[in-house]
């Protein structure tokens, strides 16, 4: 079992004693990996890494500032010990790993990965705004500096494909939990992972229909999901499936395609699904490919997504799509309480691959 306690603390190191500062001794982050190699190499169970500030980028042009592969039962003590990481990458990955421990870290980055600062006035359409409004404003705001003329007037919605904490893995995980797996992120992986009893793994900006929001790049494959679709019902939401990557639109309607953009859903296995499986919406280029989809529909489905008229009934439900093409998915035993395989409605464009694409096993 792999268990991790991370401080992250995204600012600035204030001393408050009172007395003169001692001075912060920077080490290479280099070396805090060379000590964590070197426990590993000896087979040892327990390093203390010597507390102070460890600086520095991936080794190797890599994606990681630190990573663990194939460690097992190993204690990490990191108390004092502080990483500053110089390139807006992962900070830390444990790949295959074994009952390793880390404690105590805190993790920097210079330079941050956004821009933060407090808000102390707001204009008037701004301090009325409802809650979960395009215009209700928290506490905090991004100030950026262009180097261009600005393309945009005010009052229009932006998002930076640079803040979204992208290129992320999910993998090797066996989770019973009646939560959900929340994406908002882009250039994304969900892979080799068993899911008992969840809400669904959901791709989602997460935010309100008004608000500019972009999620490109996914892939979800060879994961089991089982038995989700039994979570409390909520009519007014669009995450309906057990797989569900849709996005809300001005006017409480769907988003239009596009918001998701190159989703790939392979070779996973659905069993004992209530409701519809894959509810599929806002999207463009998304394959469909090998997946199994068994003993579906056995129990009658809640009235989750009723708001957009998400079809419970279906194994698979589109709508606002463009280019989505099937290939060799199975549905394997359906209940009394399934409708069609697949509900396509009227704003989808470009659908490739079926009937033969999804056919039930044996037909």
């Amino acid at each position: 079992m792999l268990r991790v306690w991370i401080c992250i603390i995204l600012g600035a190191l204030v001393c408050a004693t009172g007395q003169a500062e001692t001075p912060v001794v920077v080490k290479p982050m280099s070396e805090l990996r060379q000590r964590i190699a070197d426990a590993v190499a000896n087979k040892a169970q327990r390093v203390v890494i010597p507390p102070g500030v460890y600086r520095g980028d991936p080794a190797g042009h890599g994606a990681v500032h630190l990573a663990l592969n194939n460690v097992s039962d190993l204690e990490i003590v990191t108390d004092g010990v502080t990483m500053i990481c110089t390139r807006r990458t992962r900070a830390i990955a444990f790949n295959q790993c074994r009952n390793v421990t880390l404690s105590g870290l805190t993790i920097d980055y210079d330079p941050l990965t956004f821009t933060q600062g407090k808000v102390i006035a707001v204009a008037e359409k701004l301090a009325k705004a409802q809650p979960w409004s395009l215009w209700k404003a928290g506490g905090h705001y991004a100030r950026v500096t262009l180097d261009r003329p600005a393309t945009f007037d005010a009052g229009q919605s932006l998002y930076s494909p640079d803040r979204q904490g992208c290129a992320f893995v999910f993998r090797h995980s066996r989770l019973h939990s009646s939560g959900r797996i929340l994406v908002k992120a882009s250039d994304g992986v969900i892979e080799d992972n068993t899911l008992l009893a969840p809400h669904a793994i959901v791709l989602c900006p997460d935010l309100p229909g008004e608000s500019a929001a972009g999620i490109h790049d996914i892939t979800i494959r060879r994961n089991t999901i089982v038995e989700s679709g039994y979570f409390c019902p909520a009519p007014w939401s669009s995450q309906a499936g057990a797989i569900s990557i849709t996005a809300s639109g001005p006017g409480g309607h769907l988003g239009m395609a596009g918001v998701f953009d190159g989703i790939t859903i392979e070779d996973n296995t659905f069993r004992g699904i209530c409701g519809v499986n894959l509810c599929i919406a806002s999207s463009r280029n998304v394959l469909i490919k090998g997946n199994r989809f068994i003993d579906t529909h056995q129990t009658r489905p809640t009235d989750t997504g009723a708001q957009y008229k998400i079809g419970q009934s279906a194994v698979v439900w589109l709508n606002q799509c463009q280019g989505v093409r099937f290939e060799d998915n199975q549905v394997i035993g359906q209940g009394p309480f399934a409708g069609r395989l697949a509900t396509i409605e009227p704003t989808v464009q470009d659908v490739t691959g079926l009937p033969d694409g999804l056919r039930v096993h044996g037909k």
